[in-house]
């Protein structure tokens, strides 16, 4: 087992060049026969919204003065744009006293993306979307903002000073923790280009030490030193705090599949209460490792319900994965009449295709198992 992903990267981290499904280039995925605009840089005023409709939120159809905004640009079919989700609600959150307004902006392209399909992904978010949301149907806005700036990735967020200047683009997934960071400053404005230089330089001597631990993590792993490994883990789960779930299921993956089971369920139980504790993606991975991961000699039943539970709360039980995660570890527990109450709630979540259908087998298996086939 190896590091299953940098935490430098979109969406947990593989570089986005790596990995176009997670974050796909603007310029094929928005490909326009339009001239190429002036570019558009840290200091430069800000171009103007065009918006053909507003989805979310209030709308917000110029700047306010004497007010910091965030334009975010994403698409529903981009992973590393759900992903962010969680980043931009907390934003949103932590700076509305402040009266930080964050947008985000989607626009029509060859992949598909439209008015429907993007209501479609805000209406099956397990997590409520708070902050606004609009479509620029004929891209006049991406146009101005992503392709002036020549950003090829989404999610790419624009950060809006008082001024009405562009103070800082970027990726609000990674390096984890500089986003937020670049809307302080502003809020505070400190984000001239004097901060936004030391703001990089700090960032880029962050990321340069993660990198480095990383690799030697992998290299501990690779040479079979694996309490060095845990130990490198460790820092990085210190270091890194925003990825520090990441690097968490890394560590228990490296025990569980290499030997040190019992060490790995230590790990995994003070894990739940710490770094996976408001993470339910990672806390229901943890549960599914536990209950699927091949070649085990002992498998802790209740430690995967007790983190698939964890993981259900955190998204109030509208995540048709992680009730199937809770069903397969209630039948494996023995309690088959809480592993079919939470597979059909899994079936009566999931979206029509091959996943429900696979809920659906898994919901019959337990059924037949419960000698309810024919009812």
């Amino acid at each position: 087992m190896t590091l299953v992903a940098s935490a430098l990267s979109p969406a947990l981290g593989q570089n986005a060049q790596a990995a176009p499904d997670l974050a796909l280039k603007a310029s094929s995925a928005f490909a326009t026969s339009t001239p190429t605009p002036a570019a558009l840089s840290p200091g430069d005023l800000a171009p103007g919204l065009f918006i053909a409709q507003w989805l979310r939120g209030r709308p917000m159809p110029s700047f306010t003065p004497d007010s910091v905004s965030v334009v975010v640009f994403w698409a529903s079919w981009c992973d590393a744009s759900v992903a962010a989700i969680s980043t931009l609600n907390a934003v949103q959150r932590r700076f509305a006293e402040q009266q930080v307004r964050l947008i985000a902006i989607s626009s029509r392209d060859s992949e598909g993306e439209s008015v429907a399909r993007m209501k479609a992904r805000l209406d099956s978010s397990a997590i409520p979307i708070e902050f606004s949301v609009a479509f620029d149907e004929r891209r006049r806005t991406a146009h101005a903002w992503l392709d002036a700036a020549e950003q090829e990735y989404i999610p790419t967020a624009f950060i809006v000073d008082r001024t009405g200047k562009v103070a800082w683009i970027g990726s609000p997934l990674w390096p984890a923790g500089e986003f937020q960071e670049a809307v302080a400053a502003t809020v505070a404005g400190e984000l001239d280009a004097r901060g936004l230089e030391r703001l990089r330089d700090r960032w880029s001597n962050f990321v340069s030490r993660v990198q480095t631990l990383e690799g030697e993590a992998q290299q501990a792993q690779m040479t079979g030193q694996l309490d060095t490994a845990a130990r490198i883990f460790d820092q990085l789960i210190t270091l890194n705090v925003r990825n520090a779930p990441m690097y968490t299921i890394n560590k228990f993956s490296m025990l569980l599949t290499r030997g040190r089971e019992e060490q790995a369920y230590e790990f995994a139980r003070a894990a739940i209460v710490g770094p996976l504790h408001n993470d339910a993606s990672m806390l229901n991975e943890l549960a599914w490792s536990i209950l699927d991961e091949e070649g085990l000699e002992k498998r802790d039943f209740k430690l995967a319900l007790a983190a698939a539970r964890r993981a259900e709360e955190l998204t109030q039980g509208q995540d048709p994965a992680i009730l199937d995660t809770i069903a397969r570890a209630y039948q494996c527990l023995g309690d088959l009449n809480q592993a079919i109450a939470f597979q059909t709630r899994a079936v009566e979540l999931a979206p029509e295709d091959s996943e429900r259908t696979q809920y659906a087998e898994k919901l019959v298996e337990y059924r037949k198992a419960r000698g309810l086939e024919n009812r």
